[in-house]
């Protein structure tokens, strides 16, 4: 992955997702979201897959900051550029006091976190398919 734009940009964002592998691992899934400086449009790519279980015995949300972080250092890409995060509406990503978002924002102050909008429709079709009435 190269990030050379991203590194030239102002500032980015991130899209993180806590997934289950096939082994049933539990993997934090990041793609990075910034405005490419020699377009000017809005880009969107894959930043990186980590095994949350590796260095911590839970995937709480100071194991998945630290992982964060770590993939944004092993990218060489600086948490005070960092002004976004969009996340599923879990308390562990959201949490106003122990969310994975406060403490991103303890790492950069101007972060605005907010829920993802993938999720959100996710939860619309889960909604209205549970209000169907099958015949």
């Amino acid at each position: 992955v190269t990030l050379e734009k991203v590194k030239r940009a102002s500032c980015f964002a991130l899209l993180c997702d806590k997934v289950y592998d096939i082994a049933s691992n539990e993997q934090l899934v990041t793609f990075i979201k910034y405005v490419d400086p020699d377009s000017s449009m809005a880009t969107t790519q894959f930043l990186s897959t980590k095994n949350l279980l590796t260095s911590s015995e839970s995937a709480n949300a100071e194991t998945i900051k630290s992982t964060v972080l770590t993939q944004m250092a092993e990218s060489k890409l600086y948490v005070s550029k960092l002004r976004g995060l969009a996340t599923d509406e879990a308390g562990i990503m959201t949490g106003k006091r122990n969310g994975v978002s406060s403490k991103l924002r303890e790492e950069s102050k101007l972060l605005l976190s907010m829920h993802c909008i993938c999720h959100h429709v996710a939860s619309a079709c889960n909604d209205a398919n549970d209000d169907v009435a099958y015949n």
